[in-house]
C-alpha cells in the first residue's frame, strides 16, 4: 500500500471544505465545524504550518466566493416616490424602502417595480389615474403603450 502525500491530503480537505461534510482520509476522518477543520492526526507526517496556511487560503477562498454570489443576488430595483404637492419621481434602491430609509424623501413610495418603463409610466400617468392604481397595471399599460408605440412607427 503506498503512502498517501500531502497533496492528496489538501485534496481531500479542500473537498470536505468545500462539501462542508465528513470527508475520510485513511483511518482519520475530517468534519468542519463552522470554519474550522476538525480532525484527530499526528502531524509529524506532514508539514503544520504549510497546512495550516494552506486551510487558511481555501477558507478566505470560500467565503470570497460566497461573497461574490451573495453579491450578484442583490439587485436593483425601480420604485416610485410620491412627495407632497410635487412631480412623483422614480428612483431604483438595492434595499426595500422604509420609513427611516427613505421617509424623509418621499411620504410613500410604490414598488417595486419589474422594469424602469413600468415605473416610469407610473410617474408620469399614475398620479389621479383610475387605470393605473398599481404596479402590475403600469407594467401592463406600459407594456401595451409601448407595443402601440412601436407597431405605428
Amino acid at each position: 500500500m503506498t503512502q498517501p502525500t500531502a497533496t492528496d491530503f489538501y485534496k481531500f480537505v479542500r473537498q470536505a471544505i468545500h462539501d462542508k461534510k465528513a470527508v475520510k482520509f485513511g483511518n482519520v476522518e475530517f468534519t468542519i465545524e463552522g470554519n474550522d477543520v476538525v480532525y484527530d492526526l499526528p502531524l509529524a507526517i506532514w508539514d503544520k504550518d504549510s497546512i495550516v496556511k494552506d486551510l487558511t487560503q481555501a477558507l478566505k477562498d470560500k467565503a470570497t466566493r460566497e461573497i461574490k454570489t451573495m453579491t450578484k443576488m442583490v439587485k436593483s430595483k425601480f420604485y416610485v416616490g410620491v412627495q407632497a404637492g410635487q412631480k412623483w419621481q422614480v428612483f431604483k434602491s438595492t434595499d426595500e424602502p422604509t420609513r427611516a430609509s427613505h421617509g424623509e424623501l418621499y411620504r410613500s413610495v410604490i414598488g417595486p417595480f419589474r422594469t424602469k418603463r413600468g415605473a416610469v409610466y407610473m410617474a408620469d400617468y399614475g398620479p389621479g389615474n383610475p387605470h393605473c392604481r398599481n404596479v402590475s397595471e403600469a407594467e401592463h399599460l406600459a407594456r401595451k403603450y409601448a407595443t402601440e408605440t412601436e407597431t405605428r412607427s
